[in-house]
């Protein structure tokens, strides 16, 4: 084996890419992160362990001779206290020169991270993406680290700057305008270390890097930095260390393996506070001349941000929750959508907060002073784009989050989800809002993979604000199989069952708790496509299972091109998601089950319209 062949990857997009037909055009096979001098073979820090473990099996003799920046000593104290699961993660990290802490919003990261810094005592620089992080880390650090070495004004600390009479604090900070590095404890904003390519060289100076959201690394832009670094220690900090464009190697590669991951779950246990996703269906539907059978998720995005019923309906849920007292966020993909929100909303409540990009710096940084410094008597009220606001942003308050357009990637719904999740005294419920255009095949779908997401972070669903009735846990393919076939065994008036695929198999199934229901003259109704579109070579089998059906005294009935996946029991009882009822599905396939009349309504409707 190559050693070069441990910093390549096929990034999982290519497969993505493949799998929907789209072109390949100017789109990496391979992708690698080594480098190679007339010397040398130069692999990411990254590897080393994997490199390690070749050599041996082949028993090479292997001599690490170390060029690491060490750095200086700084005398520093940790003055908190941490959770037990925190200590564990320290412990994990502490015993590695490089690693990744994945951790949940709220499992207290940052925290970890400068227990390290008090725990290594070497000095240390911080890399953050975004402008509001540089504030947020600073304050933590103030809260929680002391600081005794004294800074010294030194002339090769960052880039080249009029501040030099301000490195008297103990924090410095590179970015957002300033530079004030001290070479003490520095937090920088990684976009201004990177010059036209070029990395500034006071990066080689600190003995430990620490990456706030380290998921970004896999940017070639924030890459090229970390290659520059020569820091004895690396570690990055993150909630969703998996990318959707599957270059998450890279982050691992420039920072090390994953030292320790929390369960979401058990975190979501562990807050003092419920956690609810309330569906909300809507009726948007593509006009006919902007109808075709894969539109773009820019035409999509089009018609959701412009259609007045959509918009009127997500207006109504917010003025519910701001006069039940919650603080709101209100988050799009769309910069046009947050204007079109702020115009409605404002004469509700006039008071609402815009966060978007495009601002000054100064801008910026007065509006979040604003939020921070709203009294907790006032309620918040914040519509943004998700980009600018989904991750790094804390302002604890918030129980309340409107997802007004689409979105499917679970790592982005994390990011999102944890904005809520922070801890504050009179938190006892956050809710997630969450629009599902049915009617939209591709937007159908991106709810269902959503739904996926919701579970994997300890969500239940509610069917609306008002519901009395318990919250419903989110099944998978297994789980939900008990619980259904109760529902319909008590079934007391009728079953509808909607499914494009039927296998006899779990016809066979769903026939048999029909047969034993408690209840006489219970009317079962299947919904599903013609014999006809579906394949030449499996219509024998669907027309024997259809014959099985009819003769067994099921309703049966076909529709064209159906992608809903439901059932509804009794007019109340719902369960939909996306596994198929009638068919089998993969091991990501979730489903939700609530009883909900209204929405029954709205879903026999959408299959009967």
């Amino acid at each position: 084996m190559f050693a070069g062949e441990f910093s390549l990857f096929i990034p999982f997009l290519l497969y993505s890419i493949n799998f929907r037909s789209d072109t390949t055009y100017n789109k990496p096979r391979i992708i690698s992160c080594a480098d190679e001098t007339d010397d040398y073979i130069c692999l990411p820090r990254g590897c080393r362990e994997d490199l390690s473990a070749l050599l041996s099996s082949f028993d090479i003799a292997t001599e690490f001779i170390d060029h690491t920046q060490k750095g200086k000593y700084i005398d520093v104290s940790f003055n908190g206290v941490l959770r037990e699961e925190q200590t564990n993660a320290l412990r994990q990290l502490s015993n590695s020169n490089t690693g990744v802490l994945c951790g949940t919003t709220a499992f207290g990261k940052t925290v970890v991270a400068i227990n390290l810094i008090a725990d290594k005592k070497v000095n240390t620089l911080i890399l953050v993406d975004k402008i509001s992080l540089l504030s947020q880390w600073e304050k933590r650090l103030q809260e929680f680290l002391t600081i005794r070495t004294s800074p010294q004004s030194n002339p090769d600390t960052g880039p080249k700057s009029r501040d030099r009479k301000k490195r008297s604090k103990t924090i410095g900070q590179i970015g957002a305008g300033k530079n004030t590095a001290n070479g003490i404890i520095d937090i920088a904003l990684i976009q201004s270390l990177n010059k036209s390519g070029e990395v500034v060289e006071c990066i080689k100076q600190y003995g430990m890097i620490i990456v706030d959201e380290c998921h970004h690394v896999s940017a070639v832009s924030f890459e090229t930095v970390l290659k520059a670094a020569t820091s004895k220690y690396v570690y990055g900090l993150t909630a969703t260390p998996t990318r959707k464009n599957g270059h998450h190697p890279i982050i691992f590669m420039q920072c090390g393996s994953i030292q320790y991951r929390d369960d979401p779950k058990k975190q979501a246990d562990k807050r003092p506070f419920s956690h609810f996703v309330i569906p909300r269906f809507t009726s948007l539907k593509i006009p006919d001349d902007k109808s075709s059978d894969n539109p773009t998720i820019t035409t999509l995005y089009a018609e959701v941000l412009n259609n007045e019923f959509r918009n009127q309906m997500i207006l109504s849920d917010i003025i519910k929750c701001h006069n039940e007292g919650r603080n709101c966020l209100i988050l799009t993909e769309r910069k046009a959508h947050v204007d079109l929100l702020f115009s409605k909303i404002r004469t509700v409540i006039p008071d609402v907060i815009t966060l978007t990009g495009g601002k000054s710096i100064s801008e910026t940084r007065t509006l979040l002073k604003t939020i921070s410094e709203t009294p907790s008597n006032k309620l918040l009220t914040i519509i943004a784009t998700g980009k600018f606001i989904g991750e790094g942003f804390d302002e604890p308050r918030l129980d309340t989050l409107f997802l007004t357009m689409p979105i499917s990637w679970k790592g982005t719904l994390q990011q999102y989800a944890g904005r809520l999740h922070r801890l504050y005294d009179t938190k006892n419920e956050v809710r997630i809002f969450d629009y599902i255009d049915i009617h939209v095949k591709m937007l159908e779908r991106m709810y269902q993979k959503r739904l996926n997401g919701y579970a994997s972070i300890g969500y239940k669903v509610k069917g609306s604000i008002n519901e009395n009735t318990s919250p419903d846990y989110i099944f998978d393919k297994n789980s939900f199989l008990p619980v259904y076939r109760n529902d319909v065994i008590n079934a007391v008036s009728d079953i509808m069952i909607v499914s494009p695929f039927i296998r006899k198999n779990r016809v066979l199934q769903v026939v048999d708790y029909w047969k034993n229901n408690l209840h006489q003259d219970v009317n079962m109704t299947i919904i599903t496509r013609p014999i006809n579109d579906f394949k030449d070579t499996e219509q024998p089998a669907i027309n024997d299972t259809v014959s099985f059906l009819k003769m067994s005294g099921v309703t049966t009935l076909f529709k064209s091109n159906i992608h809903q996946k439901f059932a509804i029991i009794d007019d109340r009882v719902i369960w939909y998601g996306s596994i198929n009822l009638l068919s089998f599905g993969n091991a990501e396939e979730s489903i939700m089950r609530l009883e909900n009349s209204f929405i029954a309504k709205e879903l026999k409707e959408s299959i009967q319209g």
